[in-house]
């Protein structure tokens, strides 16, 4: 803060220190010591004796504090019309903003309920979805490990939209969109639809006509201004970027290794009757997916335990004959 003082011995009103410059700068603060500048109060004029001709007493203790007092007051008025200049200011960039068709300052709790939403959206059309795969074969629901999949696609486009525009965590893949002003439902909504549509719209079915009234709804229930409009191409970006960045995964890649078959012997993971149907479907559900790159670690087996000892090996027979 200024600090602001009169000099008790000739009664004026200099601001003294480096913020002087600042402050009147700011506030409209003057420095001029004439009497002008630093009016006495009607408190000062009662108070403030009157020395005749040249007599050079020296002014009462309580005239001086009361000069401050006033001064200070005078400066804490400048100030505050300084502050309500500068939040003047500040609503009428809000109100222009408005205006042009932006919205800052989204709710959270509304944002939420939009990837809510979506999420079991996205849960809805995974079991509605029917894949032919093994090729030909009938077409079949999406197993579970599969479906995982699937949702873990929607929900990377969605957070990386929300994070495009709320700058909250770390994206789990950066790409360009222009996201000011964005609105965070619209970009949860879009990212969602498309991510979707990208990867079970030709196996939805019916569901698809559902899927594209739910997503128009949305839409609609949404302020038709230009933050919805920027909300809508972030979060079809997001999906855009992620079907780039996933591609080639391993997705339905047909596995080399014939999984489940061959001849039953120790060791070796052999599908089994009564379990399993008959041949030609007896075959593991979805061999691709242990090949495939990973969302988040640097490979598969960046974790594995090591393997058991092999069966016909000392330590196999060692621990064996401990624990039979």
């Amino acid at each position: 803060m200024l600090k602001s003082r009169r000099s008790v011995e000739d009664g004026g009103c200099e601001l003294r220190g480096p913020d002087d410059v600042r402050g009147s700068a700011l506030g409209g603060i003057s420095t001029d010591c004439s009497e002008s500048a630093c009016p006495t109060t009607a408190t000062d004029s009662l108070t403030r004796p009157q020395p005749p001709g040249n007599d050079s007493r020296q002014q009462p203790a309580s005239s001086a504090l009361t000069r401050m007092r006033g001064a200070a007051l005078r400066y804490a008025v400048r100030m505050v019309t300084v502050l309500a200049a500068l939040a003047a200011f500040a609503g009428v960039e809000g109100s222009a903003a408005a205006a042009a068709g932006w919205r800052d300052g989204e709710s959270a709790v509304t944002s939420a309920a939009a990837a809510l939403d979506w999420n079991a959206t996205a849960v809805d059309a995974v079991r509605a979805a029917r894949v032919v795969d093994p090729p030909n074969t009938p077409a079949r629901p999406i197993y579970q490990t599969e479906g995982l999949l699937y949702m873990s696609y929607v929900q990377a486009a969605a957070y990386d939209a929300v994070m495009k525009i709320a700058h909250r965590y770390e994206p789990y893949h950066r790409f360009d969109a222009a996201s000011r002003h964005a609105s965070l439902p619209a970009a949860v909504i879009a990212a969602a639809y498309d991510t979707l549509v990208i990867y079970l719209g030709n196996d939805l079915g019916d569901y698809r006509g559902v899927l594209d009234a739910k997503y128009a709804a949305a839409i609609a229930a949404l302020p038709n201004d230009r933050a919805t409009a920027r909300g809508i191409a972030v979060g079809q970006a997001a999906a855009a970027d992620i079907e780039a960045v996933r591609a080639n995964d391993g997705l339905d890649t047909p596995a080399s290794t014939g999984y489940g078959t061959g001849l039953l012997q120790p060791g070796v993971w052999v599908l089994t009757q009564p379990f399993t149907p008959p041949p030609p479907f007896q075959t593991a559900q979805t061999p691709w997916m242990g090949f495939m790159r990973p969302f988040l670690l640097a490979r598969t087996s960046q974790f594995r335990a090591p393997s058991p000892p092999a069966l016909t090996s000392t330590q196999y027979a060692t621990d064996f004959n401990e624990t039979k």
